[in-house]
């Protein structure tokens, strides 16, 4: 930015201000970051970026007099994304930065320093923090009392957070690509928790969406005092603690108006905060199961006088996601039974799942299943199944397999969704045929049938299903060829579809 911008003092719109790439005994005329130290009338959004070429990192920063500008309600510090740089001090000396292994402890406290004098007003209302290479970030964070939107990205040598847990006003949280992030607070657990139980509204009081992606390091929501265990004494009094905490799910607090959680490859994440109160959406990908059952099992955990507003956790929920899920076997009847408003279920890429048999009859609101790339889901495994919880399933409405390879045909008690309006059967490489109850599906509105190759015919009845707008058949070559307008030996089955193609794109896509 130019020099002499500083003295606009009657500013009151700057989205952007970059300091220069150059190190500081080059800039010249370049303005640095005191530029904004007497534009107190800044209001709206300000971003500053290449924080990482700050000179002397103490002075610079609280020049910037960010504490002063309270109009501000969004801002953005940007330091270097694009991995390890070089920087100067004032002295000329070179630095690694942008958060590598060998970062000095020079520029870790460079980064404190900078991140210490760039404390906000306290009426800001959102904090974007990009880049970040310090260790750990600034007290103040946790004094933001009107902080609503927080938002901290590819800080990839932070390895906890201060306490948010009293952030008031605070109703959205995302972490993401923080590589070496291990705890979200600071704090041990029984310091956060009893404090939590004593006012049970102070815990994220506020908090609506809650998204964590890619933090591959993540072990537990809070600090654990037992670090590391040198002998057998030691590992007997931390086994103790770990079966304490997960004895009495009922001392873990609870999210009280969280309505979306989204949790992204953080393989390690064991213990979270409950959220029994989600309403809109549960998104998991590349982490436990258990993260799951802890919530669920909140309840049961709970004496009967307290137990009532618990007593179904997540019956509110409307949209579930679970993908990459190495652990989940089946849908388990003690907490599915809860689901009784989910609208939307996803389940991809879990190796294990076998079935849904015994959960689809607790799912009465559901709309739309998607199943995909699940080597082992078979829904004929369960050979006491009758197919008769299908029939609870009366609004669902769109239905997906997709690379299900065990997969011979559809589950028999499919017959019984009348409702259905849209299935779609892809990348079943062993599907061979679609039952003869298929023309019970009277609403049936789209079948797509892709790369199922061993699938030859269709049934007798598909003339029946007059409710069929579009049919696409695509990869399957022996029933394509059947179905051929005209002389296929199939086609006079479809004659009644006013769509028909054969575009493989819908199911080339994963």
């Amino acid at each position: 930015m130019p020099c002499g911008l500083g003295k606009m003092t009657s500013l009151q719109t700057l989205s952007l201000f970059v300091l220069s790439n150059d190190p500081p005994p080059t800039t010249g005329n370049i303005g640095r970051l005191s530029e904004l130290n007497q534009l107190n009338n800044l209001r709206g959004t300000l971003e500053i970026k290449n924080l990482v070429q700050l000179g002397d990192a103490n002075s610079e920063s609280y020049a910037a007099n960010l504490k002063e500008k309270q109009h501000l309600e969004l801002l953005k510090l940007t330091w270097n994304l694009l991995g390890e740089s070089t920087r100067f001090n004032p002295s000329g000396s070179l630095f690694l930065v942008g958060g590598g292994v060998g970062a000095s402890s020079k520029v870790d406290n460079d980064y404190e320093t900078s991140l210490e004098g760039l404390k906000p007003h306290q009426n800001l209302k959102s904090l974007l923090v990009y880049g970040y290479g310090g260790v750990r970030f600034s007290s103040w964070l946790s004094s933001l009392s009107n902080i609503v939107y927080l938002e901290l990205k590819r800080c990839t040598r932070c390895k906890h957070l201060p306490s948010l847990s009293q952030l008031h006003s605070l109703e959205s949280l995302h972490l993401s690509e923080m590589g070496s992030l291990e705890y979200i607070s600071d704090n041990d657990i029984t310091e956060e928790v009893p404090a939590s139980l004593a006012a049970s509204t102070t815990f994220f009081p506020s908090l609506k969406s809650l998204e964590i992606y890619n933090c591959p390091n993540l072990k537990e929501w809070w600090r654990r005092d037992f670090v590391e265990f040198n002998n057998d004494n030691d590992n007997a009094i931390a086994t103790a603690f770990v079966s304490t905490i997960e004895q009495h799910h009922q001392s873990l607090p609870s999210f009280p108006r969280l309505s979306k959680l989204f949790i992204q490859n953080c393989p390690k994440l064991t213990c979270t905060p409950l959220f029994p109160y989600l309403e809109e959406e549960l998104y998991l990908e590349d982490v436990g199961l258990k993260l799951v059952q802890q919530t669920m099992e909140a309840a049961s955990s709970l004496p009967s006088s307290s137990s009532s507003s618990l007593s179904s956790p997540l019956s509110k929920l409307k949209s579930m996601s679970m993908q990459f899920i190495e652990d989940l076997e089946f849908l388990p009847d003690e907490w599915v039974s809860n689901l009784n408003s989910l609208k939307s279920l996803e389940i991809s890429r879990c190796p294990r799942l076998k079935s849904l048999s015994r959960a689809v009859q607790y799912l009465t609101s559901l709309e739309k299943l998607e199943i995909s790339h699940c080597d082992e889901f078979n829904p004929h495994s369960d050979g006491n199944d009758d197919g008769m919880g299908w029939k609870r399933l009366n609004c669902l409405h769109s239905l997906t397999f997709q690379d299900v390879p065990k997969m011979k045909s559809l589950p028999k008690g499919l017959q019984h969704v009348t409702t259905l309006q849209e299935l779609t059967i892809s990348k079943c490489p062993n599907f061979m045929t679609l039952p003869e109850w298929t023309s019970k599906l009277t609403s049936l509105e789209l079948l797509e049938i892709g790369a199922c190759p061993n699938l030859t015919s269709l049934p007798n009845g598909m003339s029946g299903l007059r409710s069929l707008r579009k049919l696409r058949i695509a990869g399957c070559p022996h029933l394509e060829e059947k179905c051929q307008e005209g002389f296929g030996e199939e086609w006079p089955k479809i004659t009644h579809v006013p769509n028909i193609s054969n575009h493989l794109v819908f199911w080339e896509m994963d």
